[in-house]
Formats: structure tokens, C-alpha cells, sequence
């Protein structure tokens, strides 16, 4: 008895020494959580974080508007200054092709003898450098079997969207060298057969000869025009390229500027 008695005791004693202890809670409650701070800074921080900026792409077409009209104008003014050129070189070559006594041969072979300084002048009036396969007036004509390569595929889906990305981008295309020299001979060989030999009648020649310059006219503005649509969208897309700054409607009217492009596009198409 006297055995469990002292065990009893030194229990109740151990008990109470660790009650008494100050570093020993029993059943203590749990504290609150204080808040992180740091926790609390970062969702201020994604409340007040701006929103993600969109991809290049969304980017790129925001900022790719339509032609404003006078952005339009001066377009059409650039084909038609440049149809006009073309003309007035036309109708100096009428002084020269349809002299008298000329038969419709003679007036092929000289035509086929004017035509490249005929290309040559109208390049250089007309400030035109590179087009959609070329960067100069050798490169229009050597890499021309490119250019006939490129020619077949058009149509295509792909054409398309690249000449709508010129469109976006400001990019004008004007007749060059090369299609106003067809053109000239289309023309003048034209006028040969129809005109065979001068009539000797200087009102009724000069009458023939604005008669002639001004179907070339319309021709060669035909031409830069592209005014076929559907499938044969593209047949005789003018190849002459120009760059106009500030053509978006977004841009102020003092900064428009019309420059011709220095370098072709790579791949052409």
C-alpha cells in the first residue's frame, strides 16, 4: 500500500512540476496566423500589374490601317505623272518613226531601234530603282526569266496575301522600263499597220499623232492600274515599286513622302 501511495505522490509531484513549468502549455490554442506581408505585396502588385501587351502580330495589324483619300490621290497622281512621261517620250518617237516614205517594215525596225533609249529615258524621268524581282535597270532585264517563273504562280492564294501586305505596307507599284518598252512596241507596230505611210498632210499627221499618243496613254495607265480582278488578278501587275511614308491614316498630312524602292523583295513574287 505504502508502495502505490509513493507512486501515486511522485506522479502527482512530476505532474505538477511540469504544470509549473513555464515553457510547458497543455492543449494550449493554436495562434492566429499573422499575415505574409510579402503575400500581400505581390497581390497589390497583380492588381496594379497593366495588362499584357499583344503579340507583334496583333501589334502590326492595329497599326496597319486603310489608305486615307489623299493618301489615295497622291497615288493615282504618281501612275498618272508617270502614264504622262511615258506619252510625251511616245510622241517625240512619232517624229521619228512615222517620217515619209516609210513602209510599215521600216517604221518595225526603227521602233525596235528607238526602244531602248526609249526605256532608258523613261527609267531615269521617271526615278523608278528596283520592282518585284529587280534592284536596277540591267537586273530588269536579266533576271527577267524569274520574273516569267513568278508570272505562272500568280493567282495563288499566297500572291494574294503578299500584294495585300504591300497595300498595308505602302507600297505602290508603277509601270517600269521594261512593260512601258513592250507597250511602245505594241503600239507603234500597231500604228504601223494601221498608218502604213505618212499622208503627206501636216493637220491630219499631227491629228494621228495625238490620236496614237493618247491610246498609248490610256494603255500604259490601263497597265499600272491592274484592273483585273478575280482569277486573273495580277495578269499584268505592274512591277515598278514605290514606297510611300506615311500613307496610314494615322500619319500627319506633313509627312507624306513618295520615295521608289532600292531593294526587291526576297523571294519575288
Amino acid at each position: 500500500m505504502g508502495c502505490w501511495g509513493s507512486k501515486a505522490d511522485s506522479a502527482v509531484k512530476k505532474g505538477s512540476s511540469l504544470k509549473s513549468d513555464p515553457e510547458y502549455t497543455q492543449c494550449q490554442e493554436p495562434f492566429p496566423l499573422e499575415d505574409n506581408p510579402v503575400q500581400e505585396e505581390e497581390e497589390v502588385f497583380k492588381q496594379h500589374e497593366p495588362a499584357p501587351e499583344p503579340a507583334p502580330e496583333l501589334q502590326e495589324e492595329d497599326q496597319k490601317l486603310q489608305w486615307t483619300p489623299e493618301a489615295s490621290q497622291w497615288r493615282r497622281l504618281l501612275r498618272n505623272t508617270q502614264s504622262l512621261l511615258a506619252a510625251c517620250l511616245y510622241i517625240v518617237s512619232t517624229w521619228v518613226r512615222n517620217v515619209p516614205h516609210h513602209t510599215a517594215l521600216g517604221q518595225f525596225l526603227l521602233s525596235l531601234l528607238i526602244a531602248p533609249a526609249f526605256t532608258l529615258a523613261y527609267h531615269l524621268l521617271s526615278q523608278n530603282e528596283a520592282g518585284s524581282y529587280y534592284d536596277g535597270y540591267i537586273e530588269m532585264f536579266a533576271h527577267f526569266p524569274q520574273h516569267f517563273r513568278d508570272i505562272r504562280k500568280r493567282g495563288s492564294p499566297q500572291y494574294k496575301t503578299e500584294i495585300n501586305h504591300e497595300h498595308e505596307e505602302g507600297i505602290v507599284r508603277t509601270v517600269n522600263a521594261l512593260e512601258t518598252g513592250v507597250l511602245f512596241l505594241l503600239m507603234s507596230w500597231l500604228s504601223a499597220l494601221l498608218w502604213p505611210s505618212n499622208p503627206g498632210n501636216f493637220a491630219i499627221d499631227c491629228i494621228c499623232r495625238c490620236v496614237e499618243t493618247g491610246a498609248f496613254f490610256g494603255l500604259h495607265r490601263i497597265y499600272g492600274g491592274n484592273f483585273f480582278p478575280g482569277q486573273f488578278y495580277g495578269l499584268i501587275q505592274p512591277e515598278g515599286m514605290w514606297y510611300f511614308h506615311g500613307a496610314q491614316s494615322h500619319a500627319a498630312c506633313t509627312d507624306w513622302r513618295m520615295t521608289p524602292v532600292s531593294q526587291h523583295p526576297n523571294p519575288s513574287y
